[in-house]
């Protein structure tokens, strides 16, 4: 309930503009912009403050101060953004705003200390990129999910040749991921070329 309360307080318009001057786009889906297999037929988050708050009644927050961590500048300034986000539907939150390193020694594999990170990742054109987000022990799972059911589901796309086949795996991971939300997506960024 309560990462449906964050996830109906983010206006992800916000996130675009500020963190990247307009030059975004706001991101439904937890997966790539242009990656393979995308399952449009995933749940999506609209930007509710009265839903949000409807989470969050029946969450278990309790009023206390909730520690966002992020490193490097666009996801400290997703870190800021965030936290006015949530502070509209009454969630009190502290950014610890640090640099890379610091962030990978911060939130080891294994460490359930962490409550939001506000991270990054690189996703390419293949579906495996989900991977490293979703991998136990992966050093881009900062969610530190740990679920056999998807450690399968990772491990069987990887073996599956057929394509209709492999989209329909990558199609219930993204299920899973939307349902139980370990990861939030906030936007996916524009790259603009020019020449003369």
């Amino acid at each position: 309930n309560f990462r449906m309360a964050v996830a109906h307080a983010m206006n992800r318009e916000d996130f675009v503009n500020i963190t990247l001057n307009g030059y975004g786009v706001p991101a439904e889906y937890f997966w790539g912009y242009r990656t393979e297999f995308r399952n449009t037929n995933v749940p999506t988050y609209e930007y509710n403050i009265d839903k949000a708050k409807e989470y969050l009644e029946k969450s278990k927050y309790n009023g206390e101060t909730i520690e966002i961590v992020a490193a490097m500048a666009h996801p400290i300034s997703n870190a800021q953004v965030l936290q006015e986000n949530l502070s509209k539907i009454g969630v009190k939150t502290e950014i610890f705003a640090t640099d890379g390193p610091t962030l990978t020694s911060y939130t080891p594999w294994g460490n359930t200390d962490s409550q939001i990170v506000v991270t990054s990742g690189p996703w390419t054109t293949l579906a495996s990129s989900v991977s490293m987000f979703l991998m136990p022990g992966s050093s881009g799972n900062k969610a530190n999910y740990d679920k056999p059911e998807m450690t399968e589901l990772l491990k069987k796309a990887a073996m599956t040749f057929d394509a209709a086949e492999r989209e329909k795996v990558y199609a219930e991971i993204q299920e899973i991921v939307a349902t139980e939300i370990p990861y939030l997506p906030i936007f996916n960024m524009e790259l603009f070329v020019a020449g003369w």
